[in-house]
């Protein structure tokens, strides 16, 4: 067997390290491709997850409560049914999420506003005693529309309500717990009573706001890609 030269040595010392040093060089390169890779990955398992959420307040376990509606009367001349479907729907979504002691049905609510025509006029806790409840839940409603204001054939859905809890317990009219929820159906713009009816957009528009103010008094969990 013929032994390598000492300057055949030399040269293929050079091209190992060489081709060693190449080897090394890709190795940042390799890394910010997986990168660039795993970054789609990411997103996408985001996309598919959901999120917890704790409640804002908890002041509804172990109490009695009632919900309250409010609208002005242009708001209940334009959408009559809006009070009273607001009215139940988050009446039973609290009662069947919260650990409540006790609820006054909305029906009841109802009634009893309807027979007392000057209850808007009263403070919150003598509404909460009227009711019997530790806790009112007043939703006051301060925009509430289906479509483009002077435009009844395009469809532009908003609600705007300022949420507020009073505490029975104590000798005040300051609520105990103010918050603000926006929500609008539809997503888009420029849709026509051609394309989606007048009962789909109040369905989905007060559901979307029941859900915002529900959500404020209990644990929930939302998928990542939720549109409202």
């Amino acid at each position: 067997m013929t032994v390598p030269t000492e300057p055949l040595v030399r040269t293929m010392s050079r091209y190992l390290t060489a081709a060693s040093c190449c080897a090394i060089g890709l190795l940042p390169m390799s890394g910010c491709n997986i990168v660039g890779i795993l970054g789609p990955i990411s997103q996408a398992a985001y996309e598919a997850g959901d999120t917890t959420f704790p409640a804002q307040y908890e002041g509804l376990t172990g109490k009695t409560f009632a919900v309250i509606v409010q609208a002005d009367m242009a708001m209940r001349m334009n959408e009559p049914r809006a009070v009273t479907q607001l009215t139940n729907a988050a009446t039973r979504t609290l009662a069947n999420n919260t650990a409540h002691a006790g609820f006054v049905p909305g029906p009841r609510v109802l009634e009893f506003q309807f027979a007392t025509p000057r209850w808007s006029t009263w403070e919150p806790l003598r509404l909460a005693d009227e009711l019997t409840v530790d806790r009112l839940v007043v939703i006051e409603l301060l925009e509430y529309r289906l479509h483009e204001a002077g435009n009844a054939q395009i469809w532009d859905g908003r609600a705007v309500a300022r949420v507020q809890v009073y505490e029975a317990e104590y000798d005040s009219d300051e609520p105990a717990f103010v918050s603000e929820v926006r929500v609008k159906y539809p997503d888009g713009t420029g849709f026509s009573r051609q394309e989606i009816s007048g009962r789909q957009v109040e369905a989905n528009l007060q559901q979307r706001l029941v859900d915002r103010t529900c959500w404020l008094f209990y644990e929930h969990t939302l998928p990542n890609t939720i549109e409202y």
